[in-house]
């Protein structure tokens, strides 16, 4: 008589089965990294871990020759998930609020950016027609601080390297005390052609 192949019988698939293992796994991972922190509370988890992970419990029972109900096996992970709760040092447990500082310190580490200023690169003083030394711009724009007591007041903003472009820094009759702002960067000089005395300023927005 030959012999024929019993037929395998396919797996059920329960809804227990797919909540056994989500939850598994859901403690598994907390409960690996709480060994070494917190070794009776990572041991609860993972005891709770493995009731419910069905290839681990499966084992368990087939070894001690055995078997857990699903109601059982639910009183038993609730008893290790109090055992775990009871045991668990919160105080080393990051709070929500040390969470956010830790957070918002990242991008408080960062050297904040500083608020830009007119700062003083140049000073050109003088009484009567005069050239200045040349001085160089680096920000998009600049303003030249001048004060003259003379009876003609005037100066004009110049590049070195010639031809006719210029700027009116002031043009007047009588003392003067103003500014005036230009809002390109490079190398200028001043040539004054006043009689009487002067200070300007220039001051770099940078």
């Amino acid at each position: 008589m030959s012999s024929q192949a019993t037929p395998s019988v396919p797996r059920k698939i329960t809804l227990g089965l797919i909540i056994g293992w989500a939850l598994g796994i859901f403690l598994l991972l907390p409960a690996i990294s709480m060994l070494a922190k917190q070794p009776v509370t990572g041991l609860a988890l993972l005891a709770a871990s493995l009731v419910l992970l069905p290839p681990a419990i499966g084992f368990i029972q087939k070894k001690g020759n055995f078997y857990l109900s699903g109601g059982v096996k639910f009183i038993v992970v609730v008893i290790f998930l109090g055992l775990a709760a009871g045991t668990m040092d919160r105080s080393r447990l990051p709070t929500t609020e040390q969470a956010v500082r830790s957070s918002d310190a990242e991008p408080a580490a960062q050297a904040p950016t500083a608020a830009k200023s007119y700062q003083e690169v140049f000073v050109f003083k003088g009484n009567g027609a005069k050239k200045s030394e040349p001085f160089t711009i680096t920000g998009n724009k600049f303003k030249i601080v001048y004060n003259c007591s003379g009876s003609l007041c005037q100066a004009w903003l110049k590049k070195p390297e010639g031809g006719f472009s210029f700027e009116i820094i002031m043009n007047g009759t009588g003392p003067i005390n103003d500014e005036s702002i230009f809002y390109k960067a490079g190398t200028y000089y001043i040539e004054s052609n006043s009689i009487g005395t002067y200070t300007m300023s220039v001051q770099d927005y940078r």
